[in-house]
């Protein structure tokens, strides 16, 4: 069974399914060289995180995570067990309306902090 290769060169012929190799024709080592280029390229691309939008990412989502649980909990009265429960390793958790303004509150400074730390760690261990 011989099934032909699937390249955007024509420079690799397939070989049978079962060596699983393909050929790389003489006539075409220096296009075959470029890929060391490019990735020789990436190797020196200086990647840098925004500390403030990471920041502000994560405690935007951490903030509506906890607004949206609370808020459907509330309302239908699903899930009051187990946000009690990891409410409980949370200051000033209370299971109400009040409480739903606190998680969200603390969850956005928190949220904002833990992205900001981790963006800072990034940029310092990447260099």
């Amino acid at each position: 069974m011989h099934i032909p290769a699937y390249n955007m060169s024509s420079c690799v012929r397939s070989m049978p399914m079962d060596n699983f190799i393909s050929i790389i024709l003489p006539e075409c080592y220096n296009e075959i060289k470029r890929p060391n280029l490019i990735l020789e390229f990436v190797n020196k691309i200086d990647m840098q995180l925004n500390q403030k939008a990471l920041g502000f990412t994560v405690g935007t989502f951490a903030g509506a995570g906890w607004l949206l649980a609370m808020g459907f909990s509330l309302l239908t009265g699903i899930g009051v067990r187990t946000l009690s429960t990891i409410g409980s390793y949370h200051p000033w958790f209370s299971y109400s309306w009040n409480g739903v303004v606190m998680m969200v509150a603390l969850h956005l400074v928190v949220g904002f902090l833990a992205g900001f730390v981790f963006a800072t760690l990034y940029n310092k261990l990447a260099k």
